[in-house]
Order: structure tokens, then C-alpha cells, then sequence
């Protein structure tokens, strides 16, 4: 009978664990800095509707 998955756990990995690891370190990295990115732009919006306006550099988009 055929085992679904069974050739996996013979198969080695082209890539070793420090390099998967370098590069889930970079991934999760970049992706931070988007969100982060994201939340301080929509942070900044919200402080420039409630307490700026053109004045203060807030031009709606």
C-alpha cells in the first residue's frame, strides 16, 4: 500500500538548518519592519486628524 508523504523522510534537503535559519530570520525581519512601517504611518495619521491639520503637515489622500 502506498504511505502519502513516506518519501519525504528520505529525502535530504539541499539546504542546511543554519541557512533555513538565516533566512526565516530575514523573512520574519522584513516583515516586521512592514508592519511596523504600517502601524506608525497609521498612528501618525490618526495623531495628525485629531490634533493638526495643514498646518501641521497633514494633507488628506
Amino acid at each position: 500500500m502506498f504511505t502519502r508523504g513516506a518519501h519525504l523522510s528520505t529525502r535530504r534537503c539541499p539546504v542546511d538548518q543554519d541557512t533555513l535559519r538565516i533566512l526565516l530570520r530575514a523573512a520574519v525581519r522584513e516583515t516586521v519592519a512592514e508592519v511596523l512601517q504600517t502601524v506608525l504611518e497609521l498612528d501618525r495619521t490618526a495623531f495628525l486628524q485629531v490634533h493638526g491639520g495643514r498646518r501641521n503637515g497633514y494633507y488628506p489622500r
